[in-house]
């Protein structure tokens, strides 16, 4: 990596907008969320379910138990717009005895029904399931599923839905999957086309869900319509979350001459290019940032790290990843409880290496997250992008002042001003600077104006050599 990084931001976001301190006043720099940036593919991980019939069991009664505590939502949010996004983290340890034991009863009277409970002891056994097989089992279960928690919650009086509408229902959901589920279940030879017919299902079933929504739209029942509909598939993008914790980036680039990234991350060329110094830890590349690191009586602890640059590479695959032995952000008693052992005690063979050889599932654990947080496909390549990374390790970062990491002054070499920067708005940066230059007493700063070069046909940036803005210490 090269001796400076290169950062794009717009204008506004610098300075600042409606009383907020802009980027230059707080000298920060802001990491977002995944589903900030522009690729929909960020983070992307290939996910496959490879397990034995513990394991499998305790997924159903997961998704069983974040679906009956969906269901008491639905109770009081009935009219409410959802926020879809679902409790993975529940378990039984945070569940009172009475919850735990409605589950129970409800578990027990689902597999009481030979095909269903058939059905769950033979899915995905011996090979590896993708999403879109899991979320077609999981679709097809949900409605059966749903009917018999409703009438589990009217018999407790819970929801005052008639039972006798509510079992004529179920029983007729229940002939279907007597018909349907032995067709779904395919062994370990299974061929590419069978695991394809799959995702054909989930296609089916999107165009079917987004029907049924355009036809109910604005008539209200929008939580009904998540429960009833959604569920399934918003459950398998949400248990992603058990497995690593969630991460933020703020992406910087080795080159600035590219004119299409001007004209895209560069604001048509209006905005500018902040220029960093970066720092050498273990022969990487890095930047030290004042980062949120713990909490004591006071509130957060913030102290400075240095972070290290990744490359994004462009030609690496999606990093294939197997879920049942990735469950890294759960403690180990919920881990245990929910996830790696059953009714007797007896433990999933998915959970022998993460505790018989910890070093080696951690350093591969680790190298998935970084793999899956720092590929993009080639379509990208003209950035040249590399990436500081912050993980909620210790805490939650949904607040988004603690991915605001403050950097030294002096690590900001220049600014560089796009061909299309406003008169005005350099002005406003140029002061902007000088104020912070007599703050920190920096007697330096660089100013750079970008433009065409005829030879190389690329955007060259040159050294504004009249304009010196610097701290001078006063006469004696």
């Amino acid at each position: 990596m090269t001796e400076f990084m290169y950062r794009f931001r717009p204008v506004k976001r610098l300075l600042g907008e409606k009383n907020n301190d802009g980027e230059l006043e707080g000298q920060y720099i802001y990491f977002a969320s995944p589903e900030q940036l522009n690729d929909p593919l960020e983070g992307y991980k290939d996910i496959y379910f490879h397990g034995d019939q513990i394991i499998w069991k305790n997924l159903i009664k997961h998704y069983l138990r974040c679906l009956i505590n969906t269901c008491f939502d639905l109770v009081q949010k009935i009219d409410e717009v959802p926020t879809r996004r679902i409790d993975v983290f529940a378990s039984a340890e945070s569940a009172t005895e009475a919850m735990n034991e409605l589950n129970l009863e409800i578990f027990e009277t689902l597999t009481s029904e030979p095909c269903i409970n058939e059905f769950i002891s033979k899915i995905g056994v011996d090979r590896k399931v993708r999403r879109w097989e899991l979320l077609s089992h999981l679709q097809i279960l949900h409605f059966y599923f749903f009917e018999t928690i409703l009438e589990a919650l009217h018999e407790k009086g819970v929801i005052a839905k008639p039972a006798k509408q509510n079992t004529s229902e179920r029983k007729k959901i229940l002939e279907q999957l007597k018909t349907l589920l032995p067709k779904l279940v395919i062994d370990a030879n299974a061929t590419k086309q069978q695991e394809n017919e799959f995702l054909k299902t989930y296609q089916r079933n999107s165009e079917r869900q987004l029907l049924t929504r355009y036809r109910t739209y604005g008539k209200g029942k929008e939580y009904w319509f998540f429960v009833h509909i959604e569920f399934p598939e918003v459950f398998c993008r949400e248990i992603e979350r058990l497995m690593y914790p969630s991460w933020y980036t703020a992406c910087f680039m080795s080159s600035c001459s590219d004119s299409s990234i001007w004209g895209s991350y560069g604001g048509y060329h209006q905005d500018v290019c902040l220029k960093f110094k970066t720092e050498k830890e273990q022969n990487k590349t890095a930047l030290t940032l004042t980062a949120p690191c713990g909490e004591d009586m006071n509130g957060i602890v913030w102290s400075q790290v240095k972070h290290t640059f990744h490359e994004v590479s462009y030609e690496k695959s999606f990093v294939d990843i197997d879920y049942f032995r990735s469950l890294g952000h759960l403690p180990i008693p919920v881990l245990m409880n929910t996830w790696f052992r059953d009714e007797n005690n007896a433990i999933s063979n998915c959970a022998e290496q993460m505790f018989t050889d910890e070093k080696s599932w951690r350093t591969s654990y680790w190298e998935n997250f970084y793999h899956s947080a720092t590929v993009k496909l080639s379509a990208w390549d003209r950035e040249k992008e590399s990436r500081l990374i912050q993980t909620s390790m210790m805490r939650s970062l949904e607040n988004s002042d603690l991915r605001k990491l403050r950097y030294d002054f002096n690590s900001l070499e220049g600014i560089i001003f796009g061909i299309n920067t406003t008169m005005e708005n350099k002005i406003k940066i140029i002061k902007k600077i000088e104020e912070l230059c007599t703050k920190h007493k920096r007697q330096e700063f660089s100013f750079y104006q970008s433009r065409y070069d005829e030879s190389s046909r690329e955007i060259m940036h040159d050294k504004l050599e009249v304009i010196r803005v610097g701290y001078k210490e006063p006469l004696a």
